[in-house]
C-alpha cells in the first residue's frame, strides 16, 4: 500500500476494483455533460462500502473527473485531491442511510456555476459495469467508448431524425437508451456509438426542435490496479 493512500488488504481491493473502474467511468461521463469550470464534486454511496473502500472509490471518482480536463496521465490517485484542491474544487463524501433500488449504487454529482448533473452506476454479475441513472431518470448504458447524450422532450420523431444524421455521416448506433418519467415529458437519450462523433453532426443534431441539449462523451479504458499508477516523477513520495 501507498503511505498517502488508504490501505486495503489484497482480497478486498480485488473485490471493488470493478467499482474503482466504475467510479472513474461515472466521474468521465458526468464532467463531459456539464459545463466547464466545476466547482464541487460530491460522490454519494449505497451499500456496503466500508469507510477504505469509500475513501478509494472517491479518489477514483475525482480521477475520472479531472482527467477529462486534463491529460490523464497527468492524474493518478495519490495526487487527484490536490490538484481538485489547487482548482478550487470542494470535495463530498456521503453515505445513504436507506437502502436504494440497487443494493449497491454509486451516485457522482458535479456542480459547475451554471449547473449542476448527477449519474448513478452499479456493478452487475460478473463485474458488468452500468449506469442506472442520470439525475432522476432511470437509465440502462454501458458506459464505454463514444456516447451521445441529449436532453430532450419525449415526442415523436426525436429517434429517427438522430438515425437519420448519424447514418447519412456513417456512424453506427450500437445501443440507443431512453430515459423518462411520464410520456411527453423531459427526457435524457443515451447513444453508444462505434466511432466519434464531429462537431458538424453535434450541431445538425442539436437543430432539432425537441433537443435542448447534446453533450458527447468518450469514456476511456479503465486501468488495471494491480498498481496504483502513480507517475515516475512522483512515486518516490507515494512508497
Amino acid at each position: 500500500n501507498a503511505v498517502n493512500l488508504p490501505s486495503l488488504e489484497l482480497e478486498m481491493l480485488e473485490r471493488f476494483t470493478p467499482y474503482l473502474n466504475l467510479c472513474e467511468k461515472l466521474g468521465q461521463f458526468v464532467s463531459q455533460i456539464v459545463t466547464k469550470g466545476v466547482q464541487k464534486v460530491r460522490v454519494e454511496f449505497s451499500g456496503d462500502f466500508p469507510t477504505p473502500v469509500r475513501n478509494l472509490l472517491t479518489l477514483s471518482a475525482i480521477r475520472g473527473v479531472l482527467s477529462s480536463a486534463l491529460e490523464k496521465a497527468e492524474v493518478n490517485w495519490v495526487n487527484a485531491v490536490p490538484l481538485a484542491q489547487e482548482r478550487g474544487i470542494r470535495i463530498e463524501e456521503t453515505v445513504l442511510a436507506e437502502a436504494e433500488d440497487y443494493t449497491s449504487l454509486i451516485t457522482v454529482t458535479v456542480r459547475t456555476e451554471t449547473m449542476s448533473k448527477s449519474v448513478s452506476g452499479t456493478v452487475l454479475s460478473r463485474g458488468n459495469l452500468r449506469i442506472v441513472r442520470i439525475d432522476d431518470l432511470p437509465v440502462d448504458v454501458i458506459p464505454d467508448g463514444h456516447l451521445i447524450v441529449l436532453t430532450n422532450q419525449d415526442k415523436p420523431g426525436v429517434v429517427g431524425f438522430i438515425g437519420t444524421i448519424l447514418g447519412e455521416n456513417n456512424i453506427n448506433i450500437a445501443e440507443f437508451q431512453v430515459g423518462r418519467k411520464t410520456a411527453g415529458g423531459e427526457a435524457v437519450s443515451i447513444l453508444n456509438v462505434d466511432s466519434p462523433v464531429p462537431v458538424s453532426v453535434v450541431k445538425k443534431i442539436s437543430q432539432f426542435s425537441g433537443i435542448t441539449r447534446v453533450s458527447v462523451v468518450h469514456l476511456s479504458a479503465t486501468p488495471s490496479f494491480t498498481s496504483f499508477g502513480a507517475n515516475p516523477s512522483t512515486s518516490s513520495s507515494s512508497h
